[in-house]
């Protein structure tokens, strides 16, 4: 039987550091929902009951509207906080504007959007980091554990462990 070892480099990154990290993911979520919203599309708020499950379910849902539905309920252990729903915003006008369904290549497919809209607003590379923690890594995440474990507990932990370990690391933590 052979045995098989993740090798990890650690990181160190204070806390300080990483609150300005997400303070300017914080900043480009506000501006690329803004940008969203100038071009008419916006959203409301809905019970995670009544979301749409997957991507043929969201395009029946909104028919010939540009209005979104997102998740009503936030968590203290989401990262964004408040910012949640633009988060959501604009990832699911991203999904849309891009035909891309819900699966884990449509999705890798949107959140590569989002990093190159970061890119291109030149944030930092932790600010980078945190958000490809939340594109990528939570794509990944989900799609390993969503099934049998469902959504993920603690986003803050699983950010940390990303900025610290690596996306690798933290995808094969249920957390």
């Amino acid at each position: 039987m052979q045995r098989v070892v993740i090798m990890s480099t650690i990181r160190i990154i204070n806390d300080d550091e990483q609150d300005r990290a997400i303070d300017e993911v914080c900043h480009l979520v506000k501006w690329e929902a803004a940008i969203y919203m100038d071009y008419g599309y916006s959203y409301y708020h809905t019970s995670r009951s009544n979301m749409p499950v997957n991507y043929s379910e969201l395009i029946d849902f909104m028919g010939s509207s540009k209005i979104v539905p997102v998740n009503e309920t936030y968590s203290t252990d989401k990262i964004l906080g408040e910012l949640q729903d633009k988060f959501e915003f604009w990832t699911t006008v991203l999904h849309l504007q891009n035909k891309a369904k819900y699966s884990l290549s449509a999705k890798k497919r949107v959140c590569n959007i989002m990093l190159k809209q970061a890119e291109n607003m030149k944030i930092s590379n932790l600010a980078y980091q945190v958000l490809e923690a939340l594109t990528l890594g939570v794509a990944r995440y989900d799609f390993l554990h969503l099934a049998e474990h469902g959504a993920m507990e603690r986003e803050d932990r699983f950010v940390s462990l990303c900025l610290t370990h690596g996306i690798n690391f933290a995808c094969i933590h249920r957390i």
